[in-house]
């Protein structure tokens, strides 16, 4: 019998998950790329829900330089060339972006770990988002006032004989 790890319960992974769609919306209004989590060629920011039940656990996120950039530089490393242009280059893009990333998640508000994971440099790990003010709440104040609108002229077009 072979080990496998516990996966978290059905309420961690739905507010992993709500968790995740809220880093991928800011990150999005950010300006910033989100890659798919399927994509095996995107370029942007990588968000994904760690299924696991450990203290760690909670939503992943990575940058993702061009396919190209990922290939020059395994090819260069494979190849023993560890100050090749494409490793600097890509090892340079990589942290940059992982601050930036991390910067934009922690001014909206998202408890997070940088650099959590020793074996995947430049990974970011979110546990969580603290209550408050939100530039979302302008979103949700425009679409309570545009429902109130709507529910007031159906209102007036029934009343009408």
């Amino acid at each position: 019998m072979t080990w496998q790890p516990d996966l978290a319960d059905d309420e961690v992974l739905r507010r992993r998950h709500t968790l995740a769609a809220n880093v991928r919306d800011d990150l999005s209004a950010a300006g910033l790329p989100i890659v798919a989590e399927s994509a095996t060629l995107g370029t942007g920011v990588l968000v994904e829900v760690d299924p696991l039940d450990d203290e760690s656990g909670g939503v992943i996120v990575d940058w993702t330089t061009h396919f190209m950039l990922r290939s020059a530089a395994t090819d260069a490393l494979s190849a023993g060339h560890r100050d090749h242009p494409a490793i600097r280059y890509s090892g340079t893009v990589s942290k940059i972006m992982h601050d930036a990333v991390a910067d934009i998640l922690e001014t909206a508000g998202y408890t997070l770990l940088r650099d959590y994971n020793d074996m995947s440099p430049y990974t970011i790990l979110v546990t969580g988002q603290e209550r408050g003010p939100s530039w979302r709440d302008w979103l949700h104040e425009q679409t309570n006032r545009q429902e109130q609108a709507l529910h007031e002229t159906t209102q007036n077009e029934q009343a009408k004989p």
